[in-house]
């Protein structure tokens, strides 16, 4: 799937979510703030060869979201969806490398969709877990001023917690793994492009304040 289709695609989920899925009684909707880490396996083929390096990601973002059960309602399953800005970089983690050091900071859209299952725990606290569905798309430059364009999908698990701090507010705590993939190209100062690719593993965690009756 190429860049163009995958970002439709995106974009398409959001719509069917929209109309599928609206906020049930029991469920709100509000803003997140996202933050993780990890590492990353990327690939720059060149002229020369395939560079591949070993590096460190980070991930930065905040948005909108909303969640179909938040505390009240006793049904098992929950939907969670994430769509909002991020900002991602890598970082040449390699001492033998001649780019050691040298980093990629890109800016776009991450949407995530969670799957959840779990119940009430306590009065108006509710735990839950379950995968969680990534895709993003991403564009920035690096150190050395190359341009890149690039999309992802990831997936992996997830386990939060919602805490009813009054009749219509609630704080959620997300946490969990996601093990991604990214295609895409870049361009270099000079012309030309080729194409690049990374494998990454990162941990994060988002708080969220959700309003609604939940």
């Amino acid at each position: 799937m190429n860049l163009k289709s995958l970002t439709a695609f995106a974009f398409g989920l959001v719509c069917l979510a929209a109309v599928s899925l609206p906020v049930a009684q029991a469920g709100g909707a509000g803003f997140y703030f996202s933050a993780g880490g990890g590492k990353a396996d990327t690939e720059r083929e060149d002229p020369a060869g395939v560079i591949r390096e070993n590096e460190e990601s980070s991930h930065r973002g905040f948005g909108f979201t909303f969640d179909t059960n938040l505390t009240r309602d006793r049904k098992m399953f929950n939907y969670r969806m994430s769509l909002g800005y991020e900002r991602l970089e890598f970082k040449v983690d390699d001492r033998t490398s001649p780019n050691n050091g040298i980093k990629t900071a890109v800016n776009g859209f991450a949407l995530e969709q969670d799957f959840g299952f779990g119940g009430l725990i306590a009065n108006r606290v509710r735990l839950w877990g379950g995968p969680c569905l990534r895709l993003s798309y991403h564009h920035g430059d690096d150190d050395l001023n190359y341009d890149y364009k690039f999309a992802g999908i990831g997936v992996g698990p997830v386990m939060g917690v919602n805490i009813g701090v009054s009749e219509a507010v609630t704080l959620s705590v997300r946490g969990g793994y996601l093990i991604n993939g990214y295609s895409g190209n870049y361009h270099a100062p000079g012309g030309g492009h080729d194409d690049f690719s990374a494998s990454e593993d990162y941990f994060f965690l988002t708080v969220s304040t959700l309003f609604g009756p939940g």
